[in-house]
């Protein structure tokens, strides 16, 4: 199961289709991407408790990456669930749990970031197959953004 987890599909098409002297981003554990940091300029970003929607966009203005790749396990944590659980808090044992994004600034950087709003789309998605089991820490959404300003 683990040779057709999406990390391991997006990492061969990076590796296809990116130039190497492209530069990278990701946000937060590197264990939730795609690993190419051997023949790539990655740069891990700590994307986790930043508040100001401005700061986050000029942030990323400032470091400009080539692509962004962004993981489901991290970023849906502050678009996907927001809302759903207005009183529950995410346990420390359970980092996929639903809750409600105690970080509005976040949420709207990472839609806008997705919409295309902020001079990147996307180029690649690759998703978990429907019919096969839905096994914790394996196969996140990983969708794969150039700049294109």
């Amino acid at each position: 199961m683990m040779m057709h987890d999406t990390r391991m599909q997006s990492e061969r098409w990076i590796e296809g289709n990116i130039p190497r002297d492209a530069s990278i981003e990701i946000n937060w554990a590197h264990n939730f991407y795609p690993f190419v940091g051997k023949t790539y300029s990655v740069h891990q970003v700590a994307l986790i408790n930043q508040t100001d929607y401005s700061g986050l966009v000029t942030d990323l203005a400032s470091r400009h990456p080539d692509y962004i790749v962004l993981s489901s396990f991290h970023y849906t944590r502050f678009t996907t669930y927001t809302g759903q659980y207005p009183d529950l808090a995410i346990p420390i044992h359970d980092v996929l749990a639903p809750f409600k994004s105690p970080n509005p600034g976040m949420t709207r950087y990472f839609e806008d970031l997705v919409a295309g709003k902020l001079g990147y789309v996307q180029v690649a998605e690759f998703k978990r197959p429907l019919l096969m089991p839905d096994p914790e820490l394996v196969d996140p959404t990983i969708t794969i953004l150039k700049r294109i300003a």
